[in-house]
């Protein structure tokens, strides 16, 4: 049976944070590693005078009335730990044979046990929605993550967050995913960026 395990390690400190690293071995062969930075969380706490908000979050009907992703056409139990409510019909009729639109796609999500949203789970919620290019090319390719990165903003709230995702280039077959995650007051608690290679479908 192949060997399994984590290897991690402090590597610097830095203003008022420190980083870690972690990696992932498969038989002897690193396979996966993160690179973490840690802050105090009180510093969300703090005023923040000089704050500002040059995009901020879309204007979208309350849960309640928007669209539930289909999950029939979805594979995978993850899809069924999610919530997910998109605020138009034509957001997600991709999924249902429906017209191509642009590249991004999200909206309302939780989790359908009850799980509170916290830090250990935002890394989660911003890759949590199908990704934008199959919005616009369709389903049957596949969107491989090469790199994420996460950045917390603002402490998560309870029950129902906003994501949106969108790209904007696909070149030599990679394309970006870009991620927001906002409380249902509207505060940004995190944003994200994520490096893919994207595989058309077969002709």
């Amino acid at each position: 049976m192949d060997e399994v395990y984590g290897q991690d390690q402090r590597l610097r400190g830095l203003l008022e944070a420190w980083q870690t690293g972690y990696v992932l071995v498969i038989a002897g062969t690193p396979r996966i590693s993160a690179v973490a930075t840690f802050a105090p969380s009180s510093a969300f706490d703090a005023d923040d005078e000089r704050a500002a908000t040059w995009h901020p979050m879309p204007a979208v009907p309350p849960p309640a009335e928007c669209v539930p992703l289909p999950l029939h056409r979805l594979t995978g139990t993850f899809e069924q730990r999610l919530d997910r409510r998109a605020p138009t019909a034509e957001t997600v009729g991709f999924l249902t044979d429906g017209p191509a639109g642009p590249p991004e796609i999200g909206g309302w999500t939780r989790f359908s046990d009850g799980t509170p949203t916290g830090v250990t789970t935002v890394p989660l919620l911003m890759d949590s929605w199908p990704p934008p290019p199959h919005r616009h090319f369709g389903l049957g390719g596949s969107v491989v993550t090469v790199d994420l990165t996460v950045h917390w903003r603002g402490r998560p709230g309870n029950g129902w967050h906003f994501v949106w995702f969108d790209s904007r280039f696909l070149r030599h077959g990679y394309v970006e995913i870009d991620g927001r995650l906002w409380r249902a007051d509207g505060v940004l608690v995190a944003q994200s960026r994520q490096l893919a290679r994207y595989t058309p479908p077969p002709i």
